[in-house]
């Protein structure tokens, strides 16, 4: 099929001579030329849960965090290095689906949400509110 060629068809490579290039510019990637400082890409929301059994848990440093299904735990603790100011030493992440509901007739699906558990150095603590 003549028609179709055009798919077919990739486009060409750089030269290989060319080394200083920063990454692959067709799929948005580029290396970072500091890759010690630490970067946030984008705002993780980590907002406290206040529940029965994060009440209970805070006795014990650790405390309850919803965070967007897309972050990662890296993002997490980095975000709440910022935002609060204490030093994480494990997180566990639990995955949250969206349950169905119905709204009248129609279907729908609430959310899926991400719950993080935190545990923090001795010494330190959050205020909760």
């Amino acid at each position: 099929m003549a028609f179709l060629d055009f798919i077919k068809k990739r486009p060409t490579k750089e030269k290989a001579g060319n080394k200083e290039s920063e990454g692959d510019a067709s799929r948005g990637t580029a290396k970072l030329k500091d890759s010690t400082a630490p970067v946030l890409n984008k705002v993780i929301p980590c907002t406290l849960l206040i529940t029965e059994k994060g009440s209970n848990l805070s006795q014990y440093r650790q405390y309850v965090f919803k965070t967007s299904p897309s972050s990662t735990k890296r993002q997490v603790c980095d975000a709440i290095q910022v935002l609060w100011k204490v030093h994480p030493i494990n997180i566990r992440v639990l995955q949250n689906l969206g349950k169905k509901t119905r709204y009248g007739k129609a279907l729908g699906k609430k959310k899926s949400w991400k719950k993080c558990i935190v545990a923090l150095k001795e010494g330190e603590k959050i205020e909760m509110v």
